[in-house]
């Protein structure tokens, strides 16, 4: 217990964010936060649960007063410590993402990033970065893709991630490389030419970090691919990277169904 409590003030301390410039709660918005936190040591699981949804509905503008009321002699009862620790976690990791993920659902990846900690140094001080291009855009419209920068130190054992954002369903995938794409293929957007399947290869190339290894690109790259096949039997798209080959594949429906890399 005493562990996440120390978790839940490092990351509420060291976000900044627009919460900050929020109206501050009002009396009565306090006095109402303070019941629904009584509701979360309710006998009744069904009472509470929704207390939790209530708090934190209310948003990152109410993570700071929330993570005060820790130490509140109500949050002594360790189902009320545990149930508010996990919504102040929530709030404040939401408050970061609105930085950058300002229109489109911020939830999933709240709930994807609120534990994650430094692998160097054990702090939770994370920074989110969106890769953005027209034709990232245009190949991969269900998707939205950032890098996760650990701000806490430059150590080479804390290195930056690149993690997928899919919108319907919103699900968080991270990508360690092209054939990261292989368990996302349900999602990515079947082609219709020649054309639109060498941009939607590129582009799955382009924001992938390298397969020998290293940082996710700090931009789209462009990627060059030889395409073979054609609309009736499929396309097959391939590229060399680092001294290999990588066959993107797309079906006769045009839906994407294989990503093999050949050689070392």
């Amino acid at each position: 217990m005493r562990t996440l409590c120390t978790i839940v003030f490092a990351l509420a301390s060291a976000c900044v964010t627009r919460a900050d410039e929020l109206a501050p709660l009002t009396q009565a918005e306090k006095d109402a936060l303070r019941a629904t936190i009584l509701r979360l040591g309710a006998e009744d699981a069904d009472v509470r649960g929704k207390a939790s949804d209530e708090l934190t509905a209310a948003g990152p503008r109410a993570a700071e007063f929330l993570r005060g009321e820790l130490q509140s002699e109500a949050a002594r009862d360790p189902e009320i410590q545990a149930r508010l620790q996990e919504v102040v976690l929530t709030l404040v990791a939401e408050a970061r993402i609105a930085e950058v993920l300002k229109d489109a659902p911020i939830r999933p990846l709240a709930d994807h990033l609120k534990r994650r900690s430094c692998r160097a140094c054990g702090s939770q001080d994370w920074a989110l970065r969106e890769l953005t291009s027209t034709a990232l855009a245009r190949a991969l419209p269900r998707f939205r893709f950032f890098t996760l920068d650990w701000t806490c130190c430059k150590d080479e054992d804390a290195p930056s991630e690149m993690l997928a954002f899919c919108r319907k369903p919103d699900a968080v995938f991270p990508i360690v490389n092209v054939t990261s794409f292989k368990i996302m293929r349900a999602w990515v957007d079947p082609v219709k030419t020649r054309e639109q399947a060498a941009e939607t290869a590129g582009v799955l190339l382009g924001v992938s970090p390298p397969l020998a290894g290293g940082p996710p690109p700090a931009k789209p790259r462009v990627v060059s691919v030889e395409v073979t096949g054609d609309a009736k039997s499929g396309w097959k798209c391939e590229a060399r990277e680092s001294g290999r080959t990588v066959s993107i594949q797309f079906d006769e429906r045009g839906a994407l169904f294989g990503i093999v890399v050949y050689g070392r």
